[in-house]
């Protein structure tokens, strides 16, 4: 296994696309229960280097469905399906991490695990800054973006503008209400707005966002 960032440092929202290796370097094919980019016993892991926290997910991804009665679910997960990565070759795909993390500023090492095997390792700085304030704000604000990604945007703007306080709608809010609470956002918009045009251009403003945790 290797992955490869194509950056080792971005900007707090934006995409950190991670290229991942399985190669066979053997004369005979190597066969598996499952694609690597299904598998649950792929992981990949963010470690925080300041808090030690390993922020991580598995390839493969599990889903909920709802069974007959209205409090009944099943977990759902990938179906295993013979995969090979043919002799003398290297099976390649890649994901992105801030699709799948909900990541904040810091520096981090990043590794893939298959079951007890693990990848090289690679360094990766996330910082805030003018470019995520823009980015996140856009996630924020939203209507149709996901609830907990809208959430953690919201929350990371906070830490640079407290009166940004939004409602937002619950996935099973009535599309009325969704609508009554987003209206009721408009007045958020238009002051972080006037405030970011301000803000934005003020001298050493990237030593603040550089803080920001």
């Amino acid at each position: 296994m290797h992955i490869k960032l194509h950056e080792t440092s971005v900007a707090t929202a934006k995409p950190i696309p991670v290229e991942i290796s399985f190669n066979n370097p053997t004369d005979r094919p190597i066969v598996r229960e499952i694609s690597p980019e299904k598998s649950l016993d792929v992981e990949m892991h963010l470690l925080d280097l300041s808090t030690r926290e390993d922020l991580s997910f598995t390839m493969g991804k599990t889903t909920m469905t709802r069974l007959g009665g209205d409090d009944e679910y099943a977990l759902v997960t990938p179906t295993p399906e013979r995969f090979e990565i043919a002799a003398r070759s290297a099976f390649v795909f890649e994901v992105d991490l801030n699709e799948r993390l909900y990541l904040r500023p810091g520096k981090f090492d990043v590794f893939l695990t298959d079951g007890a095997t693990q990848s090289n390792h690679v360094a990766l700085t996330i910082e805030f800054t003018r470019e995520s304030v823009d980015a996140l704000y856009q996630i924020a604000r939203d209507p149709r973006g996901d609830y907990s990604r809208r959430e953690w945007a919201v929350s990371l703007l906070q830490k640079l503008y407290r009166e940004f306080k939004l409602v937002l709608p619950l996935p099973d809010d009535p599309p009325a209400t969704a609508a009554k609470y987003e209206l009721e956002n408009e007045g958020v918009y238009e002051e972080f707005e006037a405030w970011w045009q301000r803000r934005r251009v003020a001298p050493g403003f990237d030593e603040t966002l550089k803080q920001i945790r």
